[in-house]
C-alpha cells in the first residue's frame, strides 16, 4: 500500500530536479537569478493583446536587452530585424510592448520624464571641471579649463544650477566623463552599407570627387557646400565619404574624411558591455565605442559585424551640477 506513495515522492523529485538543471540553449546552466525571457517570466499561458512591460535597461546584449522591472525582476527582452526601437543606452527607462503573443518585442522606446540612474557597472564616471566660461552657445557652456583646454559642457533641465552664469564666471562643475577607455561614437554604419565610400580621391572636378575603391572601381560624388570636409582634400587623398540615403544618380556625400584619422575607428565588433561596443581595429586593438542617446545608428550591429564610426572630438559632455567659484 505504501509504493504508491513512494512513487509519488519520487516522480517530484524527479521534475523538481529537471526544473534546476534547465539549460541555455549554448549549455550554461540557467538558475532562479536568471534573466527570463518576457514570455517565460509570466504567468503560463498565451500573452494578452499589447502586452506592456517598463524598466530600467541595465545590459544590452545584441539582440536582447535586459531590464530591471519596478519589482526588482530582471527580464530578457528578445530582439529581432522586425522590432522598432529607438537609440536605447544602458540606464534607459524603457516601455516594451509585445503583439498577440509574439516572442520578440514589437517595440521598444524610452519614457520621457522618468530617467532612472544608470547602473554603476556602465555608467560613465563622473569628474570634476573647473575653469572660466568663454562663451554660451545654446544650451552649452564652453569653458576653458586650469590647463588651457576648451570642454563643451551641456546642460539641461537635469542640471542643478547656481545662479545665472555667463561669459567670465569662474566655475565647478561635476560632470558625466566617459570612462578612459571609451570614444564616444556619435555615427555607426555598417562597413557593407551602400552609402558608406572609401577608396583614393583621384580627381576633383569643380564639386565633384572621383573615388576608386579597393576594387577598382571609380565613383563620382557629389559635395556642395553644406558637405563637411576633414580640412583640404585633394587628389591622392585616402578618405572616408558618408553618403545621404535618398536616392539619386550620383551619390551626395554629407560628410568626408581623410583616412586614417583619430576620428574615424574601423573594424569587427568582439564584444558588446553595456553600451560599449568593442571594435578590433587591423592593428588588433579594441576600442570602446561608446554609445548614448544621440549616437546615430545607421544599421543594427550586432558582434561580428564589421563597423565603420565617426567620432566627434568636439563632442559635449552633460553636466549634473554647475557653480560659480
Amino acid at each position: 500500500m505504501a509504493h504508491p506513495k513512494v512513487h509519488f515522492v519520487l516522480a517530484g523529485l524527479l521534475a523538481a530536479g529537471v526544473v534546476g538543471c534547465t539549460t541555455y540553449d549554448d549549455g550554461r546552466p540557467s538558475s532562479a537569478t536568471d534573466p527570463q525571457p518576457a514570455s517565460q517570466s509570466r504567468t503560463a499561458g498565451v500573452q494578452s493583446q499589447s502586452q506592456m512591460i517598463e524598466g530600467q535597461v541595465i545590459r544590452n546584449e545584441g539582440d536582447a536587452y535586459i531590464i530591471k522591472e519596478p519589482s526588482g525582476q530582471q527580464t530578457r527582452i528578445l530582439l529581432d530585424k522586425n522590432t522598432v526601437r529607438e537609440n536605447i543606452a544602458v540606464g534607459d527607462y524603457v516601455v516594451v510592448r509585445y503583439d498577440s503573443a509574439g516572442t520578440y518585442a514589437s517595440t521598444v522606446m524610452r519614457r520621457s520624464g522618468n530617467m532612472p540612474a544608470l547602473s554603476a557597472a556602465s555608467t560613465p564616471r563622473p569628474q570634476t571641471v573647473e575653469g572660466v566660461v568663454q562663451r554660451q552657445e545654446g544650451n552649452e557652456y564652453v569653458v576653458k579649463d586650469i590647463s588651457g583646454k576648451e570642454m563643451r559642457l551641456r546642460v539641461d533641465n537635469m542640471t542643478q544650477r547656481d545662479g545665472n552664469i555667463t561669459a567670465g564666471d569662474r566655475v565647478m562643475a561635476i560632470v558625466s566623463a566617459l570612462p578612459s577607455d571609451a570614444s564616444r561614437a556619435t555615427t555607426v554604419y555598417s562597413i557593407q552599407n551602400p552609402y558608406v565610400f572609401q577608396g583614393e580621391v583621384v580627381g576633383i572636378d569643380g564639386n565633384w570627387y572621383v573615388v576608386r575603391d579597393s576594387m577598382g572601381k571609380e565613383v563620382r560624388v557629389r559635395t556642395d557646400n553644406m558637405t563637411r570636409r576633414d580640412g583640404t582634400v585633394t587628389a591622392g587623398d585616402r578618405v572616408v565619404m558618408f553618403t545621404n540615403t535618398m536616392p539619386s544618380d550620383f551619390p551626395y556625400a554629407t560628410t568626408v574624411y581623410r583616412y586614417p584619422s583619430s576620428n574615424i575607428i574601423q573594424g569587427e565588433v568582439v564584444r558588446i558591455d553595456g553600451n560599449c561596443y568593442a571594435v578590433r581595429d587591423s592593428s588588433g586593438r579594441d576600442i570602446c565605442l561608446y554609445s548614448n542617446s544621440s549616437t546615430v545608428w545607421n544599421d543594427r550591429v550586432v558582434i561580428g559585424d564589421r563597423v565603420i564610426a565617426y567620432i566627434d572630438p568636439t563632442a559635449s559632455v552633460h553636466v549634473d551640477s554647475i557653480a560659480k567659484r
